[in-house]
């Protein structure tokens, strides 16, 4: 028992407040990580802005002042709204704390899966919540005369979604109920406490500073700041998106009834986004909590390490009327949603940011120097350096490093980059007869400094033959900076097979990446250092060379709105929605991160590396070009194996998926560049501008994914026919190159 209070004491959260009920003391000139920042979106307590000076510059047009925007809701605020039902819902249950779900269960492993159904039920609950406000606020949009269809079947397809909802609540409250050990009489569960979503303090140097940690603690304390920066960005995305909306509904009438329904569709799907990300997070957060308790912790000494339940009774969840609903309350303060105000249950009190003296809270995994930008008039102030966020401010993530964008030559390479396969692919790829042979491999991989120019290779014709005005030339010069020419030109009338080959070139070119994301290790020297079976470690090994390319394209898809965001006016419609999608595009990246990360403590753990401080990470090249099963050939007491027989038919056609791939990537990407010309020229808006650029990104980490499948089930069927004392050498080379 005085194990888990001292476990209580340096794990999860911020120092406790007081027992009186007041606020422990903050440190001089600090402020509690815990406390809801002072927002600057709040119109009541922003500063009223300057007048406009007489002596402004002439030639550009002033912009006008910004409408109030609503407050902005914190992470703990937004879950607590999450899990408020309002009247008309059709949930039924009692409320249950995650103390009372563990109740009398002893196992380790038991314990956990308790866990996870909970808070799996509380994002069933809280996607139910969203689309119950989504089906809502569908209904009560004001649409134009003759724009109706479209609206009228997102309100179809939005009923149906809320039935759909409500299943999944269901099958969480059984699962819930029966993993608990509820009576079968009872009443089913519904959840009484919300996750955490704020830093959780691992404690890992102190807690194994004197003994060898285990494998999950030392993977978990390395990928739960990424997720917390993840959930940090998602909570950004969702606010711009709801103000977004906010705008549109107080629009004039007449304006385009689409772009409310896409709005309202984009702050649904990232609400059900975040909410996902925060069940994540606080089921990692289980996982880390059940490997470091001492043994004999029961379930309320593990709901200590997870989450501060209050001390106050559980209030219902469920109520016929909208201002009974309330929430369990939380150590994480909450503003009282407006719209179904609780009575006061006297002062909140806020967690306290350890001490100067104590670790602060974990941080990034590893941050990369970054770059020169300009910065976001919209972004809040930088946090400073011990993570506290300043007054009077959002929560904002730190500045990322800039992945070079990069264009493919006639030669299917990138500019600039040498011919051949750098990183140690093995010279040519039989078996591709639409591709000839690459050239000698080069020593390194080139990683550029800046990123290359956006200009294209021609100059921008201009838009009419009168001289425009001075505001709208500089307008025009922004834009046309800011739209990338196509990257794949050279790679439209390349044969399918070299065009796959070529784009895995491209997209594999380790251009940059996060600093101290892993020592580089090539797929031969890990075969040699393995701890177990080929097999695990080979589908590892291409799992993080996949994880590396995924980042670089989320990071390459940031950029490019970054750069957009530069010919944007500041308060228009077109910023609104840019600011969305620069919140996801970060949550995005943040999200890639994390997985790589997790990704290379699993390659490391099949090379007996979990405990090294620096993890490795994967450089050889995976095979992108045909692939010579020679199934016919093959003994006929191992061509009768129905998982070889599988493999044989699988084998080939992910190599026709590959093709058929990369063609759509190369295409996406000309449909891209081809409608950011239509913008430019005003024959298309700035959502089939986003819209392109999400449908390439999405192209493109389809082609990554069934890149990695393919070289998969390659080593499935090269382990299943070579002999099984075959050189590693060998292996590699039946592999990667095919033979």
């Amino acid at each position: 028992m005085l194990e888990t209070l001292v476990l209580q004491c340096l794990l999860c959260l911020p120092a406790q407040a007081s027992a009186a009920g007041q606020p422990a003391p903050v440190p001089p000139g600090r402020a509690s990580t815990d406390a809801p920042p002072a927002s600057t979106d709040n119109a009541a307590d922003s500063p009223t802005p300057p007048p406009a000076s007489s002596d402004a510059p002439t030639g550009l047009p002033s912009e006008p002042p910004e409408p109030p925007r609503r407050a902005r809701l914190t992470p703990p605020e937004l879950v607590a709204d999450s899990l408020i039902l309002p009247t008309g819902h059709t949930l039924t249950g009692q409320p249950i704390t995650l103390g009372s779900a563990l109740a009398g269960i002893p196992d380790r492993a038991e314990q956990l899966e308790v866990v996870r159904a909970y808070w799996r039920l509380v994002e069933t609950v809280a996607a139910y919540r969203f689309q119950l406000d989504y089906d809502r606020r569908l209904q009560q949009a004001q649409v134009p005369a003759g724009q109706a269809a479209r609206p009228e079947a997102a309100r179809a397809a939005s009923k149906a979604q809320l039935g759909e909802a409500e299943l999944q609540v269901l099958a969480a409250q059984h699962t819930l109920a029966v993993l608990a050990g509820l009576p079968t009489d009872s009443a089913l569960p519904l959840p009484a406490d919300r996750p955490h979503v704020g830093p959780y303090l691992t404690r890992f140097g102190e807690l194994f500073a004197y003994r060898t940690a285990p494998a999950a603690a030392r993977r978990l304390d390395r990928t739960l700041p990424l997720q917390f920066q993840t959930i940090e960005a998602l909570a950004n995305a969702v606010a711009a998106a709801d103000e977004a909306c906010a705008a549109l509904a107080d629009a004039a009438e007449g304006g385009r009834g689409t772009d409310r329904v896409d709005s309202l569709a984009a702050l649904h799907r990232l609400q059900r986004a975040w909410i996902a990300a925060v069940c994540r997070y606080n089921e990692d957060i289980a996982e880390y909590a059940v490997a470091v308790a001492p043994p004999g912790t029961g379930g309320a000494g593990l709901v200590g390490l997870l989450i501060r339940p209050s001390r106050e009774p559980v209030r219902p969840l469920v109520s016929d009327e909208a201002s009974g609903v309330k929430p369990a309350e939380f150590t994480e303060p909450v503003r009282v949603p407006m719209a179904v105000a609780p009575a006061a249950q006297g002062e909140p009190t806020p967690a306290v940011r350890p001490s100067s003296g104590e670790p602060t809270p974990a941080q990034r995994f590893a941050d990369a120097p970054v770059p020169s930008e300009t910065p976001d008039p919209h972004s809040a102030p930088e946090p400073d350096p011990d993570g506290a966020p300043e007054a009077g401010t959002d929560n904002v993530l730190p500045p990322r490093p800039v992945v070079p964008i990069e264009r493919l030559g006639p030669d299917g390479q990138p500019d600039g980059q040498p011919d051949g396969q750098p990183d140690g692919q093995p010279d040519g790829q039989p078996g591709d007869a639409d591709s000839p042979a690459p050239a000698d491999p080069a020593p390194a991989d080139p990683v550029p400094s800046t990123p290359l120019p956006f200009e294209s290779d021609s100059e921008v014709a201009p838009l009419s033959n009168e001289r425009p005005a001075p505001h709208r030339t500089r307008q025009t010069a922004l834009r046309h900076a800011a739209v990338l020419p196509p990257l794949y030109t050279g790679l439209a009338a390349t044969p399918p097979g070299a065009r796959a080959k070529q784009l895995s070139l491209a997209l594999h070119w380790t251009r940059n990446l996060p600093d101290g994301s892993g020592e580089p290790v090539e797929l031969l020297p890990c075969l040699a250092r393995r701890t177990g079976d080929r097999r695990a470690l080979i589908a590892a090994y291409w799992t993080v060379r996949q994880g590396a390319a995924a980042w670089q394209v989320r990071e390459q898809h940031r950029q490019w709105l970054e750069e957009l965001a530069l010919a944007m006016a500041d308060h228009s419609p077109e910023a609104r929605r840019l600011r969305v999608a620069r919140a996801a595009a970060e949550a995005a990246s943040a999200a890639a991160h994390a997985e790589l990360v997790e990704a290379q403590f699993y390659l490391a753990e099949a090379l007996g590396r979990s405990f090294d401080a620096v993890w490795p990470m994967a450089v050889t090249r995976p095979h992108a070009g045909d692939y010579l099963l020679k199934f016919d050939s093959l003994p006929p007491e191992l061509g009768r194996s129905w998982p070889l027989r599988r493999l044989a038919d699988t084998v080939p056609r992910l190599s026709a998926n590959i093709r058929e791939t990369a063609t759509a990537v190369v295409a996406s990407d000309a449909a891209r560049a081809e409608t950011e010309a239509a913008w430019l020229d005003g024959a298309a808006t700035f959502g089939e501008v986003l819209d392109a650029l999400d449908r390439q990104t999405d192209h493109t980490l389809a082609f990554l994914a069934t890149l990695t499948a393919y070289n998969q089930a390659i080593a499935d069927y090269a382990l299943r026919v070579l002999p099984p004392g075959t050189p590693d050498d060998q292996l590699v080379k039946a592999l990667v190159t095919g033979e």
